[in-house]
């Protein structure tokens, strides 16, 4: 099986990501962000890594999204792991762990930039692909958060955040810890470090990583990770006070138009509505309505809501019976 993807143009921007066949409407206005805010005048070879997505699905995208200079395609690359599949099945889920892979799969290209997909380009994807990387294999911003939690002693499934940072992660400065949501990748210098071997390593050992391959490629990567603008990747956060914590903060509330909004943990608009109007909820909401997704979009927030009150009426008849006997 093929392991690589080649480029479709050349000196075109190159933007990949990693889905599933349950995200695909997620995805949809991801893509739609990108091709909203693209050069008509540059061509975007867009590659989605993935190995569950339906046939449908695939020409329902395809046919939505690609243009005279706008590819999208499709690749399924999980034979990267073949070696040591029996050995991470049981606590990873695959497609997530593909950027550890980038230097393989995309080891045809030069740079390419990649993202998660529970965010949205607010500015045009070029931008970001022509920044310089100064020596650096990977462009990454901080995460604003982590220092929080250093600050805090704060503690994740047991875990105490500042410990894990400096005897797990070994971090020159723990409060320097990479978002790796968004990345601007110099493939040619990956392939020098040879660092996939190292992340397989990672994988099949017995240590416990919280974030699973963002941790690793700190682990992994750290020193030739250089610091990206937090222009792009802006987070929005399920618990904002605790940004205040962080020497970051300054910096992060300065940016008032990012290039990228990305939606974290419990606060992604597909989970809340279109009424979070402080967040920028309603901007991904703005992308969603121009996709061929739109209404399953919103019959999933309905339902939701529906679940959701439900459960509410149940839980109050409960409480109700109670109070009688």
């Amino acid at each position: 099986m093929n392991i690589s993807v080649s480029p479709i143009w050349k000196d075109a921007v190159t933007i990949a990501a990693c889905s599933s066949n349950l995200f695909v409407p997620y995805l949809s206005v991801y893509l739609q962000s990108i091709k909203k805010n693209a050069n008509f005048k540059k061509k975007y070879d867009i590659v989605i890594l993935e190995n569950d997505i339906t046939i449908e699905n695939k020409k329902i995208l395809q046919s939505f999204f690609e243009e005279e200079n706008f590819s999208l395609r499709f690749f399924n690359p999980s034979a990267v792991f073949d070696d040591i599949r029996e050995k991470i099945n049981k606590r990873y889920f695959i497609p997530s762990l593909y950027r550890l892979m980038i230097p393989i799969i995309f080891q045809k290209y030069s740079k390419i930039i990649f993202t998660d997909i529970d965010l949205i380009f607010e500015k045009d994807p070029e931008i970001l692909f022509n920044l310089k990387l100064n020596g650096k294999s990977v462009l990454s911003a901080l995460e604003p958060i982590w220092s929080s939690f250093i600050n805090t002693n704060f503690v994740i499934e047991g875990i105490n955040i500042k410990d894990y940072s400096k005897s797990i992660l070994k971090l020159s400065n723990i409060e320097y810890y990479f978002n790796t949501g968004v990345m601007l990748c110099d493939i040619q210098q990956l392939i020098k470090l040879n660092v996939t071997d190292i992340f397989k390593e990672k994988l099949v050992c017995d240590q416990r990583y919280l974030f699973q391959d963002q941790c690793i490629l700190n682990e992994v990567l750290y020193n030739n990770i250089g610091v990206l603008p937090f222009e792009w990747n802006k987070e929005v956060l399920a618990e904002p006070t605790l940004k205040t914590l962080s020497p970051f903060f300054v910096n992060y509330c300065k940016v008032t138009k990012p290039g990228i909004i990305h939606f974290l943990g419990s606060s992604k608009p597909w989970n809340r509505g279109g009424n979070y109007v402080s967040d920028d909820s309603y901007k991904w909401w703005k992308y969603a309505r121009n996709t061929p997704y739109y209404e399953i979009l919103i019959t999933d927030i309905v339902n939701k809501k529906i679940v959701e009150f439900q459960n509410k009426l149940i839980n109050a008849e409960n409480v109700f019976l109670n109070q009688i006997k």
